[in-house]
């Protein structure tokens, strides 16, 4: 895995958070595992991808060593506060799942 994939894969994650759009990420491979809080979707739109959120501090780690990225999104200022917490895994050269746990209000 090149460290470009997992650049690339983590900033078209976010500008599809930030704009409630998943094609950036669709463009990247047809079928993947997508979970939201421990639940599989069949589509990769999910809950959260389908609503903009601004974020207002993002945060990315990239792992290496395991081609994985932690993907840390805080909206504090919008009308419906959220932390979401994203894993993007790899397979080789190619982006194999993305899990997401989604808080809100309530939840820390």
């Amino acid at each position: 895995c090149s460290c470009a994939l997992p650049d690339s894969a983590t900033s078209q994650y976010v500008s599809a958070q930030k704009y409630g759009e998943a094609n950036p990420l669709t463009r990247l491979i047809e079928e993947l595992i997508y979970t939201e809080d421990e639940r599989q979707l069949e589509k990769i739109i999910g809950r959260m991808l389908s609503q903009p959120i601004t974020p207002d501090r993002s945060l990315n780690i990239h792992n290496k060593a395991s081609y994985a990225t932690f993907a840390e999104l805080i909206a504090a200022t919008a009308p419906k506060h959220y932390v979401i917490g994203t894993e993007i895994l790899f397979t080789g050269n190619e982006l194999a799942a993305i899990e997401s746990i989604v808080m809100v209000k309530g939840d820390w």
